[in-house]
């Protein structure tokens, strides 16, 4: 008897071409299957046999942990107790380690050992170009299904807004970063594609135990399950994240009792920043050998200076996220409101000093094509660099003071005043570094303009002209 095959046509052949070699070097181990090709005048045909054979080749379930194996899963047995306390005990200590935890824990240090420790790309971490459009497709579908119910469940609870609530959802950028992009890859690169998918549901069912009625965890666990389905479909964050995760936790988090105002927004908007600029930074450092936290100017450097970069990081960010919460519990502690406002005016003018080197580098700076902003060529010393030498280093102790302002209260400015000191302290090692680069022309420029004192450069370049 003649065999009978389903044939699967692509058109036209010279798409198919340029498809198939990318299909081949994707998750099919197509290694080790010959396949049965066919160019005809209608274009590229593969039969029904040969994608059954694909589909079988998938790695599924296989036995190979690893150390980032157990690094994944002591996150998990960390983060069951932090979510367990941060969401019913009312001391200030357990909230703050929950928002260090959904900050740092879930989010920076699993950034920081797959980019910088284990050298993987960022696609291991669930961020990547590829299935760009069918994951924002998706992720844009899904959450159109939930702002329906949304809106009448929250149409239920008195002074509830759906707009703050949905919002601070999908700023969360920790939950699915820590379930899928990291638990779930790591299980699946150890235990296979099915296993990574049910650890995603089990670990999510696991930290909600205490906080969510037992029949809400377990529907929990399940979505957790058909997520990481959906996932697993392009390996990219943003067929979850962030419209689909906003829609959904919505759903969740209300039928748990929670509900979100702008505070709230306020604190995990800063939050967010501070995790992307993390994981820019790691990526950054790591691809072109640069260690340089806060992003002026990177040069190379020794693991030494890597390792004390990285010490005062540890003190200063945990300190700066201290203040966050602190703006957010006791926002404008002492009735202030004018020293409040004056709180925000210095957040936005750090803003400025934050963002312009960027595009300061980007004009003057002899940056090459498609290069990071730091891979500078020539010293810069025009526009904000001819006001201070670090404005990102400045961005981040005016950070600390408009923390101080808005808050009003005394931890505040006891953990300002250490994480200021500790962060303009980083000016020392990048000046050295910077001479090394640049030689006397940096010199003279340190003679000329002040490291963060932005007074005194306005004052003398105004001076000057």
């Amino acid at each position: 008897m003649k065999q009978r095959t389903t044939a699967v046509y692509i058109q036209p052949c010279s798409v198919a071409q340029k498809i198939i070699p990318r299909y081949k070097r994707g998750m099919f181990h197509v290694s080790r299957i010959k396949m049965k090709e066919e160019i005809t005048g209608d274009g590229f045909r593969v039969t029904g046999t040969d994608l059954y054979r694909r589909l079988s080749d998938q790695p599924w379930i296989r036995s190979n942990p690893s150390r980032d194996t157990g690094v994944a899963l002591l996150t998990v047995l960390y983060f069951i107790p932090s979510y367990y306390l941060g969401t019913n005990s009312g001391s200030w200590l357990a909230v703050m380690n929950f928002i260090l935890a959904t900050t740092i824990v879930l989010v920076v240090i699993p950034a920081y050992y797959m980019l910088k420790v284990l050298k993987e790309p960022l696609s291991e971490i669930g961020i990547t170009k590829k299935q760009l459009i069918p994951s924002l497709g998706i992720s844009l579908l899904m959450i159109l299904r939930y702002l329906p119910i949304l809106r009448t469940s929250l149409a239920s609870i008195p002074d509830a807004n759906v707009l703050p609530h949905l919002l601070y959802c999908g700023l969360c950028l920790w939950e699915p970063f820590f379930v899928h992009c990291w638990v779930q890859l790591r299980f699946e690169k150890a235990f296979g594609i099915i296993p990574g998918v049910f650890a995603a549901g089990i670990c999510t069912a696991l930290y909600h135990i205490g906080s969510f009625p037992i029949d809400m965890v377990l529907r929990l666990g399940f979505y957790g399950i058909f997520y990481g389905v959906l996932f697993r479909l392009t390996r990219n964050i943003l067929v979850l994240w962030p419209f689909s995760w906003a829609g959904a936790s919505a759903m969740g988090t209300i039928m748990g009792g929670f509900v979100f105002n702008w505070m709230h927004v306020k604190l995990y908007s800063v939050i967010l920043l501070v995790q992307i600029l993390c994981i820019w930074a790691f990526y950054l450092s790591e691809r072109r050998n640069v260690i340089n936290i806060s992003g002026d100017v990177g040069v190379k450097s020794g693991k030494s200076m890597e390792y004390q970069d990285w010490v005062r990081a540890c003190v200063y960010v945990p300190l700066m996220f201290y203040q966050f919460y602190l703006s957010w519990r006791f926002y404008n502690n002492l009735g202030l409101s004018w020293v409040a406002n004056l709180g925000w005016l210095v957040l936005m003018v750090s803003g400025v000093f934050g963002w312009l080197p960027i595009f300061e580098f980007k004009r003057h700076g002899g940056v090459p094509e498609d290069q990071s902003y730091i891979m500078t060529t020539r010293l810069v010393d025009s526009g904000v660099y001819s006001v201070v030498r670090h404005p990102q280093f400045l961005a981040g102790v005016l950070i600390c003071l408009s923390m101080m302002l808005i808050s009003q209260h005394l931890y505040s400015v006891v953990a300002g005043l250490i994480a200021a000191i500790t962060y303009a302290y980083e000016v020392v090692p990048a000046d050295r570094r910077l001479v090394e680069k640049f030689g006397d022309p940096y010199q003279r420029y340190k003679e000329r303009v002040p490291a963060l004192n932005f007074v005194v450069g306005l004052f003398r370049l105004l001076r000057d002209r």
